[in-house]
């Protein structure tokens, strides 16, 4: 090994074959190698077999860069979410997503700050729109089922305003927009 793969030497994979025949136990390991300047990955599994070993090995350096695509465009959604989260707070604006045929509101669509905007801390009540409805101004309800029943008859955008009643007795005017895609408002 030390003569034909000298760069094992170096980089940790001649003790793993060291312990493989040691321990007499298989060993699955990735590295990442240098060719030619450049860098790839391997995944390899080596196994003890009479005197020596044998070592099987698979170019994984596609998966390995997919991943690391992966991650960075994770990371530039986690900081495009928190400039939205801060946009909405600035605004005073809050977002759902309302499954219809359901008649629940997903509650991994609906935004904190609508609870906010509510009076209520995140997640304190369950975002179905019965609950919603339950603040919204008792004089203002009828004009707000109106409104979504032609929406919804429709197929049309949404686009009315109504009273709401916060959870600390504050009244605050909503503005609700919104279209359908499929099954859904938005």
């Amino acid at each position: 090994i030390s003569k034909v793969y000298p760069f094992l030497m170096d980089n940790g994979v001649f003790e793993i074959l060291v312990e493989c025949i040691e321990k007499n136990k298989p060993i699955e390991f990735e590295r990442d190698y240098v060719f030619n300047g450049i860098k790839m990955w391997f995944s390899s599994y080596v196994i003890k077999t009479g005197n020596g070993i044998c070592v099987t090995s698979r170019n994984v350096s596609t998966l390995k860069l997919n991943e690391q695509k992966l991650l960075e465009v994770n990371d530039q959604l986690k900081i495009q979410n928190q400039i939205l989260k801060d946009a909405k707070t600035i605004a005073k604006i809050g977002s759902y997503r309302w499954n219809v045929l359901e008649n629940e509101l997903e509650l991994s669509t609906i935004s904190e700050n609508l609870y906010v905007l509510l009076g209520c801390t995140p997640d304190e009540f369950k975002p179905t729109h019965e609950n919603f409805k339950k603040f919204i101004h008792p004089d203002d309800l009828i004009h707000y089922n109106s409104n979504l029943k032609e929406s919804f008859e429709n197929q049309t955008s949404v686009d009315f305003t109504y009273r709401i009643i916060t959870k600390n007795n504050k009244i605050k005017h909503f503005r609700t927009i919104g279209n359908f895609q499929e099954n859904d408002l938005l």
